[in-house]
């Protein structure tokens, strides 16, 4: 019994490990993206190709790092989450118009924690644009799609308020 015990608590152990190496390797990923303004790749990573290895190389995005932690069992969380999730956010307001319109193909259908945010975010850069009615069209579906984030929801009537007929 204390044989498999211990294999257990070795395996998850290492587990782990490689959960926070990976977190650790994204961080640096998202982090030069970001920095290089490449914002839509800080978010959700990129695959380059690698000739020698002869495949895919994919490199992390914040969005993927929060996933890494999502699930209750992964314990102890990575320390540096809530900064993670606070980049998140931070990214998304950076997203040019082009950004967030690729974003929301990605995920359109498919849900998402951030596609609410990222809806405001388009619908802000139609206003800004003047592309008002698009704009109108998008923040009502913020309204509906983001009822567990009701700042999303607020920033998203009071933008209404200010640019609906």
């Amino acid at each position: 019994m204390l044989t498999v015990l211990l294999g257990v608590s070795l395996t998850y152990t290492l587990a782990w490990y490689r959960a926070y190496r990976l977190t650790e390797r994204f961080l640096q990923e998202a982090t030069a993206s970001f920095r290089a303004g490449r914002h839509l790749e800080a978010l959700l990573g990129y695959e380059t190709f690698d000739e020698r290895r002869r495949r895919y190389i994919y490199h992390g995005g914040y969005i993927q790092i929060e996933a890494i932690w999502a699930d209750p069992f992964a314990w102890p969380r990575y320390p540096g989450l809530e900064e993670v999730r606070s980049r998140i956010l931070e990214t998304i307001n950076q997203l040019s118009l082009e950004e967030a319109e690729e974003f929301v193909r990605s995920y359109s259908g498919k849900g998402g924690r951030y596609l609410g945010r990222v809806l405001l975010r388009l619908a802000q850069l139609y206003v800004e644009k003047g592309e008002v009615q698009a704009a109108l069209e998008l923040l009502e579906e913020v309204v509906g799609l983001s009822p567990n984030e009701p700042e999303v929801v607020e920033e998203a009537k009071r933008l209404l308020k200010r640019i609906g007929p």
